[in-house]
């Protein structure tokens, strides 16, 4: 089990890293967080193990390609009435100082929402989820 959690954490500081350095310009002023708002469909719900972690396929940006891959959710956000399927909007802060990451925001989207997610990806991301036990 602690195997696991040593590797979600790691996951994480990765995924932090990685969209902390997709800043939008050279000229635009210092921002202490960054923002993305994102759209995608649930892989999987939280587990006793990762209580706060939610696995989504994501749309593309103009950053990443789209992939699934684990979100550190915030603590006060509920996920009540949500499932793996439902296709949901989030926002995903970067805190440009200290790399935490969060989902701040998240909304269950219609289930007729249309979604621009590949049917299968190739990407090594799109199967980090796959590689980690329990989630």
């Amino acid at each position: 089990m602690q195997n696991r959690l040593f590797i979600a954490e790691m996951t994480f500081l990765c995924l932090a890293a990685t969209f902390a350095s997709c800043k939008p310009s050279d000229t635009a002023p210092a921002e202490k967080t960054h923002a993305y708002d994102l759209r995608g469909v649930i892989d999987s719900m939280p587990t006793p193990d990762s209580p706060h972690v939610l696995v989504i396929h994501h749309e593309a940006t103009k950053d990443m390609d789209s992939m699934s891959m684990p979100f550190l959710i915030d603590p006060a956000l509920s996920l009540n009435g949500l499932a793996k399927g439902d296709e949901i909007a989030f926002r995903y802060e970067i805190d440009l100082k200290t790399g935490q990451a969060l989902v701040t925001k998240l909304e269950k989207l219609p289930s007729d929402t249309p979604l621009n997610i590949p049917a299968a990806s190739t990407s090594p991301a799109a199967t980090m989820s796959a590689t980690m036990p329990g989630m």
